[in-house]
């Protein structure tokens, strides 16, 4: 909750993650990318764990549910 609640200062959502990474024994390289126009999210973290794996995770704004997107919304987060 720490990382996606709006009214968290942003060096306490980069705590988070490092807590949440220490917990999975994981070395992430990360970064926050705001929602890049996509109404529904609320920010995205860019990960990268390698030289080869990425991802994007997105953080949805409450109450917003991966279920009740839409494809337009959806489609908004994948592209």
């Amino acid at each position: 909750m720490r990382i996606v609640a709006p009214a968290t200062p942003r060096e306490q959502r980069l705590v988070a993650i490092r807590d949440v990474a220490l917990e999975l024994n994981w070395t992430p390289n990360y970064e926050f990318h705001g929602a890049f126009g996509a109404e529904v999210a609320e920010d995205h973290l860019v990960v990268e764990h390698g030289l080869e794996n990425s991802a994007i995770i997105s953080f949805l704004k409450a109450p917003a549910r991966v279920a009740d997107l839409d494809a337009r919304q959806l489609r908004s987060l994948l592209v």
